[in-house]
């Protein structure tokens, strides 16, 4: 996959699981979503907080 592809993948799914996370119900989407894209769900944690903080400077 290209650098860009996975690039647009991993923020669509930031975004998605920071509004998952907002209204309390992440649970099993971070595990799923960190082996969708091969990565550690420490990482997926870090992309949603990321994510979640970009959104705290918009406001």
């Amino acid at each position: 996959m290209a650098d860009e592809s996975r690039r647009v993948l991993r923020q669509a799914a930031a975004d998605r699981l920071a509004r998952l996370d907002s209204a309390g119900v992440l649970s099993d989407y971070g595990r799923l979503t960190a082996e969708t894209a091969g990565v550690a769900e420490r990482t997926v944690s870090r992309w949603v907080s990321a994510r979640q903080a970009k959104a705290e400077i918009l406001l």
